[in-house]
């Protein structure tokens, strides 16, 4: 018999490592998008890059299961996330989401690799 392994009964140590992956990659950044994109349509500063990033951002906490719910999934949502990010930091100047835009990235690419 052909066995198709499930990625959640494959053990507890690959599920801790979906979680911290997902929530560094995809969850973290994405609220926080929420959060400064939202406070930036209130404040009367929006932008078409602040509603490029609420938009983008928005996205990931309303994902249905089937995309969501697998990290091939999630990954196919992150590059319209980080270019988001990265045109959100570079016409605000916002240096400190640029520069943790390198440690997400890194991030994204051990997702993929793994």
């Amino acid at each position: 018999l052909y066995h198709v392994a499930d990625p959640y009964q494959t053990g507890d140590r690959f599920t801790a490592g979906y979680v911290l992956i997902a929530f560094l990659i995809a969850v973290l950044p994405s609220l926080w998008g929420i959060i400064r994109g939202g406070m930036d349509f209130v404040r009367g500063r929006s932008m078409e890059v602040s509603g490029l990033l609420l938009a983008n951002a928005a996205m990931i906490p309303v994902l249905p299961l089937s995309s969501g719910g697998q990290l091939g999934g999630l990954l196919r949502f992150i590059p319209g996330l980080t270019l988001s990010f990265l045109f959100y930091g570079a016409l605000t100047e916002h240096r400190r989401m640029l520069l943790y835009s390198w440690v997400w990235l890194g991030l994204a690419v051990i997702a993929i690799l793994a």
